[in-house]
């Protein structure tokens, strides 16, 4: 009996090892699709230091204007995180993560894009959606996820990432000045990259338990 014992124990072990690379995986995952989620914020906070001066000369806009375009992502973003609540009830932590990264690609095209006031508003008012859902969706969805030996380190990825984006947005600001204020559209429209990657990460990711 004792052999047998000994001899269960031991298989055993594969299966254990296999069942922690896979945690191991899927954290890493999480941390991918996380990491770029609070890098997304921080680089839409931290971008219109400069590039949206360069986007008022271009676009012709007055005073009232410019304090609009850029004070409407912020008021979006709060009531966003808000109504994130209701929209996770029904649609799962997942599924507004998925969301956030759609509002994310689809607000940097159409500011990337934008030709006039009311276009650069409603890109504007896109990513503060993204950036709303994604500050109440992603940290709870690591909570959820994560392996408990993992949570900390995880959770505590935002306030990196997010200053790693604004520090990120204030570097290639700086490059592009070098090179012209009409490159404001490629400083705006780059975030649409790392949007589609928080947006398929999500979408391969398992739904929380809760």
């Amino acid at each position: 009996w004792g052999k047998g014992r000994a001899k269960a124990m031991v298989m055993m072990i594969p299966e254990a090892g296999r069942e922690s690379s896979a945690l191991r995986g899927e954290a890493l995952a999480v941390a991918l699709a996380a990491g770029t989620a609070f890098f997304l914020f921080g680089w839409d906070t931290g971008v219109v230091s400069t590039a949206m001066t360069w986007t008022k000369r271009s676009l012709s806009l007055r005073g009232s204007q410019y304090e609009v375009a850029v004070a409407v992502t912020t008021l979006v973003a709060g009531l966003a995180a808000l109504g994130a609540r209701t929209l996770s009830f029904h649609t799962g932590r997942r599924g507004t993560a998925l969301c956030a990264g759609v509002l994310f690609f689809f607000g940097a095209v159409v500011v990337a894009a934008a030709t006039d006031f009311l276009t650069l508003v409603a890109g504007r008012v896109l990513i503060g959606g993204g950036c709303g859902l994604a500050t109440m969706a992603v940290p709870i969805y690591i909570a959820e996820v994560a392996p408990a030996e993992l949570r900390g380190t995880l959770l505590a990825m935002e306030v990196f990432f997010t200053v790693f984006g604004q520090a990120s947005a204030g570097v290639v600001n700086a490059v592009l000045a070098t090179l012209g204020e009409d490159l404001w559209r490629v400083s705006m429209g780059i975030a649409a990259v790392p949007a589609l990657f928080v947006f398929t990460c999500f979408l391969f990711l398992p739904e929380t338990p809760r």
